[in-house]
C-alpha cells in the first residue's frame, strides 16, 4: 500500500511538473505568437495605410486600325452557350500591373468583361452599376455564345519579358438573339508596358444595341470610357460612367479596329529580380526589365522601386531602404534578423504588395 501511495504521489508529481512544463511552453508560444502577430500588423499598417492610390482615369488613351489575330489552343471557359457565366482565379502568366497594384490572376464574366483579381460579378453595366471593381470592358451588354460556334477562352503568348493575356470572345451574341448576329473581339493585355487594348473582329450586326466600353478603377466613380452613336473609329470619352458605344448594322466596330489605354509613365525607376536572384544586396540580380535584365541599380536604396519576381528566393542579408516593394506571384522575400524599410525619403507614403511568400524568422 504504501508503495502504491508512494508511486501515485511520485505519479502526481510528474504530472504536474509535466502539466507545468507545457503550460509554460504554450505561454511562450502565445507570447511569440503575439509578437509576431502585432509585428507583423503594425508593419502591414504602416505600409499599406500610407499606399498611394492610382486611377485608371488617368490612363491615355488611343484608337488604331489594326488586324485581328485570332488565337486557337487556349483555356477554353465554360460551353458554347455561355450566358451569365463567370470564371474566376484564372493565371495572367505573368504580373500585370493595373491602377498601380499587381496582379497574378483574373476573372471573366460572358458579359463581355473581365476583372483583375480573383472574382467578379456578373453585370450587363459592369462600368457603372457592377458590383465588381477594376474591370475591363470590352463590348459589355446582355450577350451570350452562339450555339455550336461560341467560344470564350484565354492563352498567354510570348516569352518574358513581352508577354501578353489575350481573353478571346468568339461568336457572341445578344441574349435570345435570333437574326444571327456574331460578335467577335478580345481583350489584351501587355506584360511590362501594362497596356490595355480591346481589340475587334469582324461580325455580324444586327439591330441597335449599346455597350460599355473602357476601364473601372477602385470604384466606379473612377473610371476612363468611350461613347459614340456614328462611328467606332471616332469614339470620345464618356462624360459619366454609363456612356455607351453605339452598335447597328451601320455603325459597328471594323475587324482590326484597336483601342488601347497606357497607364502613365512612373517617374521611379523600377527594378525586377532574376529569376536567379538570392540576395537582395547584389545588385546584378537586379534588372529594369520584367525578367530582370537591362540596366542594374547603383544601389539598393529608397529612390528606387523593387520587385521580387520570376520566381525568385531572396533573402534580405542586410539592412536596407526601398521606394515600395513587390512581392509577385511564386517569388519568395526571406526576412531574417535584417531590417527591409520600405519608404519614400521626406514623405509619409509607401507602397507594400505581397502576392509571393514573405518569410518572417529570427527575434522580432
Amino acid at each position: 500500500m504504501v508503495v502504491q501511495i508512494g508511486s501515485a504521489k511520485k505519479l502526481t508529481q510528474q504530472t504536474n511538473k509535466n502539466n507545468f512544463n507545457q503550460n509554460l511552453k504554450n505561454m511562450k508560444q502565445l507570447f511569440t505568437n503575439i509578437k509576431t502577430t502585432l509585428f507583423l500588423t503594425a508593419l502591414l499598417v504602416v505600409l499599406f495605410g500610407a499606399k498611394v492610390n492610382a486611377q485608371v482615369s488617368a490612363y491615355t488613351f488611343g484608337s488604331s486600325a489594326g488586324t485581328y489575330t485570332e488565337i486557337s489552343g487556349g483555356t477554353v471557359l465554360g460551353t458554347a452557350t455561355n450566358d451569365d457565366n463567370v470564371f474566376n482565379n484564372n493565371p495572367i502568366g505573368f504580373a500585370f500591373f493595373y491602377n498601380g497594384v499587381p496582379y497574378c490572376n483574373f476573372s471573366v464574366n460572358a458579359n463581355g468583361f473581365i476583372a483583375l483579381g480573383g472574382a467578379v460579378t456578373s453585370s450587363y453595366t459592369s462600368l457603372s452599376t457592377g458590383a465588381t471593381n477594376n474591370v475591363i470592358a470590352a463590348f459589355n451588354r446582355d450577350i451570350q455564345g452562339n450555339a455550336g460556334t461560341g467560344e470564350l477562352s484565354y492563352l498567354t503568348t510570348g516569352s518574358a519579358p513581352n508577354r501578353t493575356l489575350v481573353v478571346q470572345f468568339k461568336s457572341y451574341r445578344n441574349f435570345n438573339d435570333a437574326t444571327g448576329q456574331i460578335y467577335n473581339f478580345q481583350i489584351r493585355l501587355s506584360e511590362g508596358t501594362n497596356q490595355i487594348r480591346t481589340v475587334y473582329g469582324s461580325g455580324n450586326y444586327t439591330g441597335t444595341n449599346t455597350h460599355q466600353v473602357g476601364l473601372r478603377g477602385a470604384s466606379n466613380a473612377d473610371f476612363n470610357n468611350r461613347t459614340t452613336t456614328t462611328d467606332w473609329s471616332a469614339t470620345t470619352a464618356g462624360g459619366t460612367n454609363a456612356a455607351t458605344c453605339t452598335s447597328s448594322s451601320t455603325v459597328f466596330p471594323a475587324s482590326g479596329l484597336t483601342f488601347t489605354w497606357t497607364p502613365a509613365a512612373s517617374p521611379t525607376t523600377t527594378y525586377y529580380s532574376k529569376s536567379t536572384a538570392t540576395n537582395f544586396s547584389t545588385l546584378s540580380d537586379w534588372g529594369v526589365n520584367g525578367d530582370g535584365s537591362g540596366a542594374a541599380p547603383g544601389a539598393i536604396d529608397n529612390t528606387a522601386n523593387f520587385i521580387v519576381a520570376n520566381g525568385a528566393n531572396v533573402t534580405l542579408n542586410a539592412t536596407l531602404s526601398v521606394r515600395s516593394l513587390y512581392i509577385l506571384c511564386g517569388s519568395t522575400l526571406n526576412v531574417a534578423a535584417n531590417t527591409l524599410n520600405v519608404a519614400i525619403t521626406g514623405l509619409n507614403q509607401a507602397t507594400f504588395v505581397n502576392l509571393g511568400t514573405l518569410n518572417v524568422t529570427g527575434v522580432l
